[in-house]
């Protein structure tokens, strides 16, 4: 019996001594957020401020990591089963990564008394890294044999619009006194038109003629950043300006792109105002995406545009105080823009269809846009559509 019982005991004590070293699991007390001065991050070798983790390690094979609005298009982003090493006391490092057909995102941290220093690299894996162009302004771009692509992709159907009035009065034969050009016709355009004469194709002629002088490329890079060469509408110079790195981010999500804009740098100056537009893109402006050979297709459709009309008011106001501005066959007004402000939102949330975005090929060199004929070419476009 004596024996039986110490045997109990030896037991029971292995048993208690087991549950003790578990308790100093040095994994179990590890969960932690982390933001502010307990946060030092890093994407792609960039600092990164404002940001917040979370470490979950409820155990030491559990680990996870969870990246909170960093990716563009990924709001709450899991790196899970880590590999998680202990140093002394309470410090700990980790390593991860999480991977998919578009992009890679690779984490490696440490934390020493309480501040996580985090490392985080993201590279994108989808057929759009490269570097682009504007479709429709090279022979070399052509999709098919029959079809010329537009820099502009816009389809429109709708069933309670006939006409749209543009936002300009042509002139209409006639002179006042001094022998001024009396601007007194409205510029109307049907919506379909059987002679391709209609809305869709006029804005897409007058975006050929116009985009290419003022946006040279596009590039995709790998690290998750869109690079654009573009011309300063308000630039004398001919040198052509570039979109500073990491201005514009980007990812790759379930057939969408996200593009992420650092509104106050491109601006240069506060953003406040009665809406939180900093909040409103922190996520990402999704905008759909279309890949074949040879072309790369990003745009936004009805869904996608409507939620963005309840802030026309403020794009009205905007327009509210401006000159007249005359242009080669006409004069446009602050009173016409408004009103045709009015009408494209009407238009866009009674649609059955609107599709509207940029047609992309690969970038080859071309002859620059002759700008000098730009007020001819717009003029003649112009006169054609309003006939």
């Amino acid at each position: 019996m004596k024996n039986k019982f110490l045997f109990l005991m030896i037991l029971g004590l292995a048993f208690f001594a087991s549950c003790s070293d578990d308790d100093k699991d040095p994994f179990k007390n590890y969960s932690a957020d982390f933001s502010g001065d307990k946060l030092a991050l890093k994407l792609n070798g960039k600092e990164f401020s404002g940001m917040s983790v979370s470490f979950n390690s409820k155990n030491k094979k559990n680990a996870t990591l969870t990246l909170n609005a960093l990716i563009p298009g990924e709001p709450v982003l899991e790196l899970t089963n880590l590999v998680v090493e202990e140093l002394s006391g309470d410090d700990y490092t980790f390593i991860g990564e999480n991977k998919n057909d578009d992009r890679t995102v690779s984490v490696e941290g440490s934390v020493k008394s309480g501040v996580l220093s985090l490392n985080t690299n993201f590279k994108v894996t989808s057929k759009v890294v490269g570097k682009w162009m504007l479709g429709g302004i090279s022979e070399l771009d052509n999709v098919s044999d029959e079809v010329s692509l537009s820099p502009l992709h816009f389809e429109l159907s709708t069933s309670t619009v006939e006409t749209v009035t543009l936002p300009v009065m042509l002139f209409g034969g006639e002179y006042d006194e001094n022998n001024n050009p009396i601007y007194n016709t409205p510029f109307v355009l049907s919506i379909d038109d059987a002679n391709g004469n209609g809305f869709v194709p006029f804005v897409q002629n007058i975006v050929k003629m116009l985009l290419p002088q003022y946006l040279y490329s596009i590039e995709l890079k790998e690290n998750g950043s869109l690079i654009a060469i573009y011309k300063g509408i308000n630039e004398d110079s001919d040198e052509p300006l570039v979109l500073e790195e990491g201005m514009v981010r980007y990812n790759v999500v379930n057939g969408q792109i996200y593009l992420v804009i650092d509104i106050t740098s491109l601006l240069g100056r506060s953003t406040e105002s009665s809406f939180n537009i900093e909040e409103m893109l922190s996520n990402g402006i999704p905008l759909k995406l279309q890949i074949e050979e040879g072309l790369l297709r990003a745009y936004v459709d009805k869904d996608m545009m409507v939620p963005f009309m309840q802030f026309m008011p403020i794009v009205k106001g905007l327009v509210a105080d401006m000159e007249p501005v005359n242009i080669i066959v006409g004069e446009i007004k602050a009173e016409y823009v408004v009103k045709f402000l009015d009408d494209i939102s009407y238009l866009i949330t009674t649609a059955d269809k609107v599709e509207l975005g940029l047609n992309l090929v690969p970038y080859v060199e071309v002859p620059a846009v002759n700008s000098q004929s730009f007020s001819k070419m717009f003029g003649n476009t112009v006169m054609k559509f309003a006939r």
